[in-house]
């Protein structure tokens, strides 16, 4: 017998085409509450003592506080917010994943614990088994868990942020600096790659444009962890120096290099959208950025070889701010 949850899905293959196109979707609401379950239960990790939402806090931007760590271990990568996934055309760093059902699948092989073993603890609880056999007529499998914890993910959307409003014809919803930083963003072309409705997350790029050029990088902190700041001095970078810098960050991440193996793949990562980019330091794939306005002055030098004034990137800072949700800004009141 077919759970009455899914009768709507049933019915959705039937909607018109432009209903499709506009990316309606009904998810049947206990399906949702079991991903939410899942997502807070440690018994998907091989020790049984971490949950996704030890990486991805809902409560602070639904990304981890400290840089790589994950899973008690160190990670070579910094974990993204998982809110406004959805709305990602790749999912992970370097756009290996196609979709969440197969970020899913990474995320639990990092977390160490395999599929069936996972499942097997799961049914072991009879609340759990008792919805997976309510939700899906079956004990509890691979597939379940994953349609549960995509249907959860889909929900975590924050698009009640001041730009929000202003985009929706609020012009009193930014403040004066927050609406001469968005000029600035778009004077500047950061709209170039952190574009349409979410500012990001639409596309793929090279990191680091101009330090890869090779430009005077004095300043740059992409290589954090291989060269510290007590190691740079008021000498311009030769040539040599900057090319073995380059070796050295290259060869912590090659980015999509690592998925294609195609040379014009080399260092390009996938472009984060921007939503509640204040409360989700540290910033980049390394984490190497650990507060806004440094991660702001670097990619304006290094990606589009401008440098920033003070004051430019503080109109930046405040216009970032405007994408904070309500939400979390309710919180922090």
């Amino acid at each position: 017998m077919i759970p009455v949850w899914w009768l709507p899905v049933l019915l959705f293959q039937w909607l018109p085409l432009e209903l499709l196109a506009s990316e309606v979707e009904i998810t049947p609401q206990p399906l949702i509450e079991l991903g939410r379950q899942l997502f807070h239960d440690t018994r998907l990790s091989k020790k049984g003592d971490v949950a996704c939402s030890h990486c991805h806090n809902l409560q602070l931007g639904g990304q981890i506080l400290a840089v790589f760590r994950s899973i008690r271990k160190p990670m070579r990568r910094n974990a993204p917010s998982i809110y406004n996934v959805v709305f990602n055309f790749r999912q992970t760093w370097d756009g290996r994943a196609q979709n969440l059902a197969e970020q899913i699948d990474l995320t639990m092989a990092t977390m160490g614990a395999p599929w069936q073993e996972v499942a097997t603890r799961l049914q072991a609880n009879n609340k759990v088994a008792q919805q997976f056999q309510q939700l899906f007529g079956t004990p509890v499998t691979r597939e379940g868990i994953t349609q549960a914890l995509v249907a959860f993910q889909k929900t975590l959307t924050t698009l009640d942020a001041p730009y929000d409003r202003y985009r929706a014809g609020d012009s009193s919803a930014l403040t004066e600096e927050q609406h001469k930083g968005l000029l600035l963003f778009e004077s500047l072309g950061c709209n170039s790659c952190h574009d349409g409705e979410h500012l990001g997350g639409t596309q793929f790029q090279s990191i680091a444009l101009f330090f890869q050029i090779g430009s005077d990088q004095d300043l740059i902190q992409l290589t954090k962890g291989i060269r510290s700041d007590s190691d740079t001095n008021d000498q311009p970078q030769t040539e040599e120096d900057h090319d073995t810098e380059l070796g050295d960050f290259a060869a912590v991440d090659t980015g999509r290099y690592e998925v294609t193996g195609r040379d014009e793949d080399h260092l390009v990562f996938k472009v984060p959208n921007l939503r509640n980019v204040a409360l989700t330091a540290p910033y980049f794939h390394n984490g190497s950025s650990s507060t806004l306005d440094q991660a702001i002055f670097e990619m304006a030098e290094h990606q589009l070889g401008i440098i920033l004034s003070a004051h430019q990137t503080h109109l930046l800072v405040e216009f970032l701010k405007s994408l904070t949700s309500e939400q979390f800004n309710r919180a922090h009141r």
